[in-house]
């Protein structure tokens, strides 16, 4: 098989585009909407540090239960479904989100879940299959998608040039 034909590095580029909007964005994404949801619904630091770390534990504790997903449903059924939870959560933050308790339930369980099943396990699975020969390369590439952008803008930051 030619190198022409190989469909890897075009599935790996769209990979790497799932894993930066369904993992780095609500990641980095969230210092800058935790700043503005804190005075939009006086939530105290104690409040934050808990909505941040149920996301965290959320993003991470159902990982078996992804690969239970991507051995029965696939690995692009998986991060379908990871994505349209991302996307729910961000929607209903964005509209219906007016207490902590329901911040905390949008943002640490639905998108937590949904960045933990359209995130980097679904994103190296299909790496891993496709690759044999540059699988340490591709498995990089995947990776970093988790951690753009390089540097996450601060609020403060936005604030001065605004």
């Amino acid at each position: 098989m030619s190198n022409d034909n190989f469909y890897g590095w075009k599935l790996l580029s769209a990979l790497w585009i799932i894993v930066v909007i369904n993992l780095a964005f609500p990641f980095y994404g969230q210092s800058i909407f935790n700043a503005a949801m804190e005075t939009d619904l006086n939530l105290d630091r104690r409040t934050l540090g808990l909505i941040t770390s149920l996301y965290t534990l959320m993003s991470g504790l159902p990982g078996p239960l992804v690969a239970v997903s991507i051995q029965r449903l696939g690995i692009r059924l998986t991060l379908f479904l990871g994505s349209l939870l991302v996307v729910l959560g961000s929607v209903i933050m964005a509209t219906a989100v007016s207490t902590g308790l329901h911040y905390a339930l949008t943002f640490g369980i639905v998108v937590g879940v949904g960045v933990a099943m359209g995130g980097i396990i679904g994103g190296q699975t299909g790496t891993a299959r496709w690759f044999i020969r540059r699988r340490a390369l591709a498995l990089a590439i995947i990776s970093y998608g988790g951690s753009w952008p390089p540097c996450p803008v601060s609020p403060q930051l936005l604030h001065w040039f605004s």
